[in-house]
């Protein structure tokens, strides 16, 4: 067992069991310019270990000396700590062994021999993953302080989280995209929340004001500006002072206007309209589109300035029909808000509901759905809402939609290749690569989330299977 003396206590430091003695050196010697190594050779010594360090992740082979396996030894770092990342190397090319090594919670494994670049990679990419995580759960964990509707179990709306981390722990202005009734309202209270400003979070929503009002509003309005102007007024800008300015539907501001609010964004001061006196604001500035704002800055609609003045960082929010399993969760919890809010004893969706909800496209996403739910409680009484309580436009669906297989049909899809338990296994698990690949457009990153596999896993298989991508797509 080797525990080392003088150690960089900034480096992430790794467990090692290999009960090769020549391969455990060998793979000491690949990680020790990155790492720490602590390495030993039996379950026993690494239960000796685990109560004098802590580590960051785990290399494990599978097949051990002794009676307990490399198996064991996760479904015991499993147990006791959760968010270890643990990769397993095996000598054998079986897949029931490396299935059996995922479920019991190992982010990755590798073949033997062992490609120490290939290692170093992938050790990379789980420790980078498990930061992200442990970080994603503390947000979340933050964000639980407030009252907030966000649903974020998607890997979709994950993103999102991650940026908004980013964005709550900085100033620079922040521009939300995506399609209308996503949530970018949500999200800009949200951020306006984790920004602990003393000031208020002030709206203005660009689109639902007329053009020769806007500025005005924007602002303000010195007395005597114009015919009406009897009062001096204070416009938005000045209203959000040591706080957060939302710009809803920002696309639709006038480019005159966006001039004005290009020089505000530089150095946070400007006059009232009619005024002269130039007035200094301190504001955080979050901007919302529903538009495509490169088309609108190709078409001279948007200043490109404007744009990247705004987008100091920018989160874009995916519509419902891309977040899977979302929808329930919202629409349940819709549910039981709408039952309390109408005294009614609706408690859960029947299964053809949920199936319908899962499939409809939600064109006005969250919005719409939210929407959806309230009518249906609103109009209905029971304790399961089915089906056919929902609004015709979701259940007069496609059928073929509603019919689609959920699992692969193997004989239209899949070629048997001969008759051994190996090569079929391995031309099944091309079979769903290459789909998920061409689902995907080649982004290997969202085929690996839709297959619930690590980017890792998903480049070690197409090595290992020696997958040819450019004939794939």
């Amino acid at each position: 067992m080797n525990n080392p003396g003088k150690i960089d206590p900034m480096k992430p430091c790794i467990l090692l069991v290999e009960d090769e003695a020549d391969l455990r050196r060998s793979v000491e010697l690949a990680l020790k310019s990155e790492y720490r190594v602590c390495s030993c050779g039996s379950y026993a010594d690494t239960l000796a270990l685990l109560k004098k360090e802590s580590f960051d992740a785990a290399v494990l082979d599978v097949m051990l000396g002794g009676p307990q396996s490399g198996l064991d030894i996760l479904k015991t770092l499993h147990e006791k700590y959760p968010q270890l990342p643990a990769i397993m190397l095996t000598g054998m090319q079986d897949l029931d062994i490396a299935r059996s090594a995922l479920q019991l919670g190992a982010c990755d494994y590798l073949n033997k021999p062992l490609d120490a670049r290939l290692l170093l990679h992938t050790l990379q990419n789980a420790l980078k993953q498990n930061q992200q995580e442990k970080r994603l759960a503390a947000f979340k964990s933050l964000l639980a302080e407030f009252e907030t509707d966000l649903v974020a179990d998607s890997p979709a709306m994950a993103r999102v989280l991650s940026a908004l981390s980013a964005a709550a722990e900085s100033q620079v202005p922040v521009l939300l995209c995506g399609e209308s009734g996503t949530g970018k309202e949500v999200l800009a209270k949200i951020l306006y929340q984790l920004s602990r400003r003393s000031g208020p979070l002030v709206t203005l929503h660009c689109g639902a004001v007329p053009e020769a009002l806007l500025e005005g509003i924007l602002f303000g309005v010195e007395r005597g500006a114009y015919t009406d102007a009897h009062d001096s007024r204070t416009g938005k800008l000045e209203q959000a002072h040591e706080g957060v300015l939302f710009l809803d539907e920002i696309g639709t501001m006038p480019l005159l206007l966006q001039s004005k609010l290009l020089r505000v964004l530089q150095d946070f001061k400007f006059e009232k309209v009619g005024g002269t006196k130039s007035i200094e604001v301190s504001v955080k500035v979050i901007a919302a589109c529903n538009e495509n704002l490169s088309k609108l800055i190709d078409e001279g609609k948007f200043r490109l300035d404007l744009y990247h003045r705004l987008a100091g960082l920018v989160i874009e929010l995916p519509p419902l029909r891309d977040r899977g399993q979302d929808i329930l969760t919202l629409a349940r919890q819709q549910l039981q808000r709408c039952a309390r809010k109408y005294n009614k004893p609706f408690i859960a969706f029947d299964p053809m509901a949920e199936k319908l909800l899962l499939n409809y496209p939600w064109p006005g996403n969250v919005r719409e759905l939210m929407h959806t739910v309230e009518q249906s409680v609103l109009l209905n009484v029971g304790q399961t809402l089915s089906a056919g309580m929902l609004p015709k436009s979701v259940w007069t669906q496609d059928p073929k939609v509603l019919d689609k297989p959920s699992k692969v049909n193997l004989e239209d899809n899949f070629k048997i290749e001969g008759d051994t338990y190996k090569n079929n296994c391995d031309a099944f698990e091309s079979f769903l690569i290459r789909r998920a690949l061409k689902k995907t457009g080649g982004n290997q990153s969202r085929a690996a989330e839709l297959m619930s596999i690590s980017r890792t896993t998903l480049s070690s298989k197409i090595s290992a299977l020696g997958l040819n991508l450019e004939t794939t797509l």
